[in-house]
């Protein structure tokens, strides 16, 4: 059995107790007592271990041992050698351990406890004052807040666009801002907006958003030309077909048709079959479309 690395020792008492003692006497006496306290246990009975424990190796030093063992040590019941004083040293040493683990293990039992108390305080009462922040700001009950859409992931340009769509709002677009003369460019306008694109690899989420600024923007970077290129200010036949197909389009389907600014009457005269007539919005459909042959 290992015991202490340590033991009480009261150099007063042992010189009262050992003075009598010769050199080689008091060194057995100290070796058995420390084989005694390291071990926490009596000593055997049996001299050879006796010997081998010391160290003995002569005549002298064996009759030295026998002399202080004899004087010392008692044989217990239990069949061993004992000393009175080391057994009660040893057994106050064990009770002042006891003494100790057990108010250690107490004070880490109350610190633990007022950790888990001041921990169970420290949640109710933030749920506490979360509920009250909740209900004074009328918030307690109410339904969370959706969490914000994730956003659209952009792309290079599809085949389809513009969407259909699209195209009606470019051509109304133009209409509304005095320029039907870009009408009857629509499908280059698209062509050079998706040339434009594919070659600077551009990617968007929203390419009908990008077309609107392409058609918004054909206002200031294509030049105004004249309507049939002789400077007359009429349309064309072809011009005639497009803008009233635009019209009736818009009319078929309950929305607004395209609108000119300044010059719409000249324009719109120019598109009746007499080249005098005017092409009123209210027109059926089908008056447009005998009217523009579209």
């Amino acid at each position: 059995m290992t015991g202490r690395p340590w033991y009480a020792f009261y150099p007063d008492a042992y010189e009262r107790d050992t003075s009598h003692l010769s050199l080689m006497q008091e060194g057995a006496y100290r070796r058995l007592l420390d084989h005694y306290y390291k071990t926490e246990n009596a000593l055997p009975v049996d001299p050879v271990s006796l010997y081998r424990m010391c160290r003995v190796s002569t005549q002298a030093e064996r009759a030295a041992l026998n002399s202080v063992l004899a004087e010392f040590f008692y044989l217990g019941s239990d069949g061993r050698y004992h000393n009175k004083r080391a057994d009660e040293e040893i057994q106050k040493a064990v009770e002042i351990s006891a003494k100790r683990s057990d108010a250690a293990n107490k004070r880490h039992s109350k610190t633990y406890a007022n950790a888990e108390q001041k921990h169970t305080h420290s949640t109710t009462t933030s749920t506490a004052t979360s509920s009250e922040a909740k209900a004074s700001s009328g918030l307690e009950g109410a339904p969370q807040a959706a969490s914000k859409p994730r956003r659209k992931a952009k792309t290079s340009i599809p085949e389809n666009v513009p969407s259909p769509e699209a195209r009606e709002n470019a051509v109304q677009f133009w209409g509304a801002h005095a320029r039907v003369d870009l009408i009857p460019q629509l499908q280059d306008q698209i062509d050079q907006f998706k040339d434009h694109h594919l070659k600077l690899g551009s990617a968007f989420a929203d390419w009908d958003a990008a077309w609107r600024n392409w058609y918004r923007n054909a206002l200031k970077f294509t030049p105004k030309a004249n309507q049939n290129g002789n400077g007359t200010g009429k349309l064309s036949a072809h011009d005639k077909g497009s803008l009233g197909a635009a019209i009736a389009i818009a009319l078929s389907e309950g929305r607004e048709p395209p609108r000119v600014g300044d010059g719409a009457g000249k324009a719109l005269d120019c598109l009746s079959p007499d080249g005098h007539g005017s092409a009123q919005v209210g027109d059926p459909v089908s008056d447009l479309h005998r009217r523009f042959g579209t």
